[in-house]
């Protein structure tokens, strides 16, 4: 009786293991038809629901996003013995701590494919030294890599300019690291009717804002624009879900004063499915400060929800100024609340801009697509 092929090995490794759970569901199973993959981050719990759910094998390593020199040396020599000793033939990293550690470990085990997706560059909002030692970070992810990936266009223009790599860049597909599921990100009754039990249903005009409450996502010109908003419309709302992170890039304390305590301002923490809640809304904000190519932009639009968003690298390959949405400059509260003004008002706008947004997310992002480049690309090596 001939015996199965043997399939080769694909380590994914991130630092947190929310990333393998958020970022490359559905992926990871998809893939593991494919090579005996294994998932590696920080977080027992998250990986268990991540091994239950994608069917690997799961291995935490206790790594830390923030600088840690005893900790990052430790895991280090951690995912070194853990190549040596099963021999992965490809080992595939995103989020900046991890895919540091990953590929000078990976290199130092001699694995022959080492590749590196570029999700975003924490440098670009960084000063002085810290901003250094993250360029530094990047330069060495990319050094010890044998393929990177920028996850867009703009990342890889930056890549090029900030030098960062000479290596030859590349997008899968049309970029983004796991793409849509347009079937699960599709506007229906049912998830209406689900998201007015969430936010209360008396027809206020809806705005929702997707990610984690830190500065550099623009939260705090995002609470100000509405404040002026809402001093003229006070039939009007903002809904803000997800987590508050206090040490990471906290917001000011009267940011988050008014965050919690605003008149009309609802804050949920953060929530497993953002679906009803999108559903719900009128309009979907997000003024981030940077991006790699954010994934919730690609379900607000699947969602055919019009958008404002900053005119930053990843945000502008999604959204096409009045097309799907509106673009807005950096921290420009005026221009915000003047876009806002804008989309309350033209109703067959909104209706125009979320048509538009799915139809684009139908051509260029769906997820099964963006899963057989990757496919193609790892059997390509």
């Amino acid at each position: 009786m001939r015996s199965e092929t043997k399939k080769n090995k694909l380590f994914r490794v991130t630092t947190v293991a929310l990333s393998l759970d958020v970022l490359l569901k559905g992926q990871l199973k998809f893939l593991n038809r494919h090579f005996d993959v294994m998932g590696i981050a920080c977080g027992k719990e998250r990986l268990q629901t991540v091994w239950e759910r994608e069917g690997i094998a799961v291995c935490h390593v206790p790594m830390k996003r923030d600088i840690s020199l005893v900790y990052d040396i430790i895991c280090l020599f951690w995912l070194y013995f853990i190549f040596v000793f099963k021999r992965p033939h490809i080992v595939h990293a995103n989020t900046p701590k991890g895919s540091l550690l990953a590929m000078v470990a990976a290199w130092a085990s001699f694995i022959p494919h080492r590749i590196y997706t570029v999700t975003g560059l924490r440098y670009q909002t960084a000063t002085g030294f810290k901003k250094k030692i993250l360029i530094l970070m990047e330069r060495l992810s990319c050094f010890f890599a044998t393929k990177v990936i920028p996850e867009g266009l703009g990342v890889k223009q930056i890549l090029e300019s900030d030098k960062i790599t000479s290596k030859e860049l590349s997008l899968v597909h049309n970029g983004n690291i796991n793409g849509v599921d347009t079937e699960l990100f599709k506007k229906n009754h049912q998830l209406e009717q689900e998201g007015k039990t969430l936010i209360p249903d008396d027809n206020k005009f809806t705005f929702l804002f997707v990610g984690r409450m830190v500065k550099d996502k623009g939260i705090e010109e995002l609470l100000e624009a509405f404040k002026n908003f809402h001093s003229k419309h006070s039939y009007s709302r903002l809904v803000c879900v997800g987590g508050i992170e206090e040490n990471d890039n906290p917001l000011s304390p009267d940011a988050l004063e008014y965050l919690n305590n605003g008149e009309d301002i609802i804050a949920t923490g953060f929530q497993h499915n953002v679906r009803p809640y999108m559903a719900a809304a009128d309009v979907f904000v997000f003024p981030s400060y940077r991006e790699g190519f954010p994934n919730v932009l690609l379900q607000a639009c699947s969602m055919e929800l019009p958008v404002i968003a900053t005119d930053i690298t990843g945000s502008n390959e999604i959204i096409c100024d009045g097309v799907n949405g509106c673009l807005v400059p950096v921290k420009d509260i005026r221009t915000i609340e003047e876009k806002m003004e804008f989309l309350y008002s033209n109703s067959q706008e909104r209706e125009r801009f979320g048509r538009n947004g799915r139809q684009i997310i139908e051509r260029k992002f769906k997820q099964e697509d963006v899963w057989q480049a990757l496919l193609d690309m790892y059997n390509n090596l």
